[in-house]
């Protein structure tokens, strides 16, 4: 019965990955420091013009990562919620959800599935 909860808790795990644009964000960050370190490398600009497009990408990329980990928090909490709700609903404990977790077949199936869901994530 673990498995089974482990398995939606997982689902609901990249359905909000997804809700919360969190791969988009991601790459946002990436594209964004990457720009920064070319604006550096310019020489067009000046000093000053630098510094500000900078201090514009800095807050811009801190923004987009705060938004990534509370996606990624939020992500967590839904994905636990299905754990909990069986446990407290006495259809298992968390001893068996542990060791549910740990079994190597379970897990090549969670990489699997989330490899398929990656697909659904971009």
């Amino acid at each position: 019965m673990p498995y089974l909860f482990l398995t939606v808790g997982f689902c609901f795990f990249i359905v909000v990955l997804k809700l919360c644009r969190v791969s988009g964000r991601v790459r946002e960050v990436l594209r964004r420091a990457r720009n920064a370190v070319c604006v550096m490398r310019t020489g067009r600009l000046t000093d000053a013009q630098k510094e500000r497009a900078l201090k514009r990408a800095t807050k811009r990329v801190g923004i987009a990562c705060l938004a990534i980990v509370l996606g990624s928090g939020l992500a967590t909490a839904v994905a636990i919620s299905p754990v909990l709700a069986g446990a407290y609903g006495r259809l298992f404990d968390l001893d068996e959800v542990l060791a549910s977790a740990a079994d190597p077949l379970f897990l090549t199936f969670l990489v699997l599935l989330g490899v398929g869901g990656l697909k659904y994530v971009r």
